[in-house]
């Protein structure tokens, strides 16, 4: 009988961090989507998990607490250090700062907290605290961060009348991997005026005539800048059909959790994920019973939750929506990313997709000669048609549409951008510059004796 050699595990490098607010038992927890490296140079995905968290805040000590308005810093040494559990930090402040706990905190209450003159690393949350042990860990271990996977995800809609909100289609690329879910009752076209089932047969020659070609195209005449991908052609491909939208929900989710990717991006993510969370909902389906990892559900750490960003914005793409999931993966809007990253330039004439696309030298939309004679219809028309007529084509537009965008992000590196500028800062406040700020300053000057203030409306 042979014994089990243990993996010694030299490296942990953090992806993103989601927090779970209660377990179901009193406590609360975060998930870490990591990549973990062996002794051996072999690097996995992992998920793990951290309950019940503690953390510190600091308050001025009472001889210095001679000033009204907020400090940009304080020295350590004036400072007496408090550890409590995460759940409980914001009713333990009050109680240091008013000598009893409060029968409740409400929003006001809390933000009135955060302004106190004498409070330091109060806000900083945990999902920064333990991106900040992993990065010092990582450089105790002489190692540097691993690059994220990155996919990305896209549902048509039905246009039609008679099944007018109804998804016909759903596509997610994993790196070169291609999924595409199709619902039965639409496989079906106009063939020299007869009506004839598409198979998924049909789909996968097409692709292979019209899309392989073009990718080749592509890779061909980007020359280096893809280089470093060509390794990764050709695209494989993967079908589904689902006679309802759960069972292609179903399928494509549990596509996700099986290739661990690290970031799926969504080009405006604000309309893609409600509209599978109301197909969800109508079902009566628990969103972390499809968006949390399988390993999690039923452990009190399976979670997702939906955050729509309702904040007033001057342009459309700086809303920052975000779903939270304990999960390998996380979305993000991968539109609004594009126009943060590159805010020095300006806003683009157009967001759309298609036009993007052409920026970047990858031709736009899907452009299929058969349907020439449709380019000159309306958009909606267009799609009405498409959907009715040509579904084997349809469903080309709809893997191309994930696959652009894959390329696109092999050229840009948008994603892992994100996790390089995000550093501490958990994606979900990406575009907040005063959290990454806050954040930035609190794990730069801590180890110096100083201890940065957070941001409130009066800061000395």
């Amino acid at each position: 009988m042979t014994q089990e050699t243990k993996e010694i595990i030299v490296a942990r490098s953090l992806l993103h961090a989601s927090y779970v607010h209660d377990t179901g038992r009193n406590a609360d927890a975060v998930v870490v989507s990591e990549i973990i490296e062996n002794d051996k140079g072999e690097t996995r995905p992992n998920l793990r998990v951290f309950p019940s968290p503690n953390c510190s805040f600091w308050i001025t000590q009472q001889p210095y607490q001679t000033h009204e308005d907020k400090k940009e810093f304080e020295a350590i040494e004036r400072l007496d250090q408090f550890q409590v559990a995460y759940r409980d930090r914001d009713k333990e402040i009050f109680k240091v700062l008013n000598g009893y706990y409060p029968n409740h905190m409400s929003f006001k209450m809390r933000r009135e907290l955060q302004q106190n003159p004498y409070l330091y690393g109060g806000n900083i949350t945990i999902e920064a605290l333990v991106a900040m042990k992993y990065k010092k860990d990582l450089l105790k271990a002489n190692k540097t961060p691993h690059t994220p996977t990155t996919g990305f995800f896209d549902i048509e809609m039905s246009l039609l009348k008679s099944s007018y909100g109804k998804l016909p289609l759903m596509v997610f690329t994993a790196e070169n991997h291609v999924y595409l879910t199709m619902k039965r009752s639409f496989m079906n076209e106009n063939r020299n005026g007869k009506r004839v089932d598409v198979t998924i047969e049909d789909v996968e020659k097409a692709a292979h005539e019209i899309i392989d070609p073009l990718v080749d195209s592509i890779f061909k005449d980007k020359g280096d800048d893809l280089k470093d991908y060509q390794f990764k052609l050709p695209f494989q491909y993967h079908f589904h059909i689902g006679d309802t939208e759960i069972d292609m929900i179903r399928w494509i989710f549990g596509k996700m959790h099986e290739s661990k990717t690290s970031f799926i991006g969504i080009w405006n993510l604000g309309f893609d994920i409600p509209e599978i969370i109301k197909v969800l909902e109508e079902a009566k389906i628990p969103l972390k019973e499809i968006f949390a990892d399988p390993s999690l559900l039923g452990t009190g750490y399976d979670y997702a939750s939906y955050r729509e960003d309702k904040r007033q914005v001057a342009h459309f793409t700086q809303k920052w929506h975000w779903l939270t999931a304990t999960a390998h993966f996380q979305f993000v809007d991968s539109m609004a990313l594009y126009s943060y990253i590159r805010m020095v330039d300006g806003k683009e004439a157009s967001y759309a997709l298609d036009d993007i696309l052409k920026k970047f030298g990858l031709g736009g939309k899907l452009k299929i000669d058969k349907t020439k004679e449709l380019e000159s219809l309306q958009t909606g028309d267009w799609h009405r048609e498409m959907l009715s007529n040509y579904f084997t084509y349809y469903a080309l537009y709809a893997m191309w549409d994930g696959m652009s965008l894959q390329i696109l992000e092999w050229l840009n590196n948008d994603l892992t951008a994100m996790m390089l500028l995000g550093d501490i800062t958990p994606p979900k406040f990406f575009v907040n510059q005063t959290i990454r700020v806050t954040n930035t300053l609190f794990e730069e000057w801590l180890p110096g004796g100083t201890m940065a203030s957070l941001y409130g409306p009066r800061v000395l």
